[in-house]
């Protein structure tokens, strides 16, 4: 593996467990690879010091995402369980550099199905579920830090909010153009679509399932994979209630302290 590319994950891991975000300057970090090595190196990684990890994230999979953190892909990071919440929680953004909030679509993945699978059907996904997530950095310029830095980075994994999982009933199809409200302190502050999730969320999971059989990522155990905002990332305030309305996938809430 590359040395310095690890102390990088060492560093970036080490403040995220001790949720000390610190500000860095990505242009501290010299790294000298393609995103496929740093998925390569990320995995690895992954690999060796987790013996389980069951959430997962997908980022960028719109344009208005990639534009928010400067890529050109998705990227792919995962959530410890301290990251996770349950819907109507209450989370401080105090430390959060970023401080957006993003509605997605959340699902529960058979991890035995997707073992070095090229899935062209719905059988691996067992439920789904509201989720916001709040992202954040340990990089202050995290529009410049780069594919390769916010690999590392858990592509800016922070806070990951789940709703209520109901049954997976649905077709690829019916989330072609699938609508979801946004709201704060009961003012509607947009409305999300399916479309922005790299086209439909069953093509962002796809894309990290193929990222997984790349690795040799091998699960025996069910896995939670957010698919990425539906909207414009939304900027958050101080002491507000937002929440998404999923239509019969239902609600999420969070108030934001």
């Amino acid at each position: 593996m590359n040395s310095s590319s690890l102390k990088t994950i060492d560093l970036l891991e080490g403040f995220r467990a001790n949720s000390e975000f610190t500000k860095y300057n990505a242009n501290d970090f010299e790294l000298n690879l393609d995103p496929n090595h740093a998925y390569e190196i990320y995995f690895q990684y992954i690999k060796k010091k987790y013996s389980t990890l069951k959430h997962w994230k997908i980022a960028a999979t719109s344009i208005e995402g990639q534009k928010h953190i400067n890529v050109s892909q998705p990227l792919a990071g995962f959530y410890k369980m301290e990251d996770v919440f349950e819907n109507g929680c209450k989370v401080n953004i105090e430390k959060n550099l970023m401080r957006v909030l993003e509605p997605e679509f959340v699902f529960l993945v058979d991890g035995k199905k997707i073992n070095g699978s090229n899935p062209k059907n719905v059988d691996f996904i067992k439920a789904v579920a509201p989720g916001f997530e709040l992202p954040n950095s340990r990089f202050e310029n995290f529009h410049e830090a780069g594919e390769n830095l916010l690999i590392f980075d858990s592509a800016c994994a922070h806070n990951l909010i789940i709703g209520e999982f109901k049954n997976f009933k649905y077709q690829i199809k019916d989330f072609d153009d699938y609508s979801v409200e946004i709201f704060g302190d009961n003012k509607l502050l947009g409305i999300g679509n399916s479309q922005n999730v790299y086209g439909n969320p069953f093509n962002a999971l796809k894309w990290i399932i193929k990222q997984f059989t790349k690795a040799s990522m091998k699960f025996n155990h069910d896995i939670i994979v957010s698919t990425g905002t539906c909207i414009d990332p939304i900027k958050v305030i101080k002491n507000t209630h937002y929440l998404a309305d999923f239509g019969e996938i239902g609600k999420i809430n969070l108030f934001v302290e």
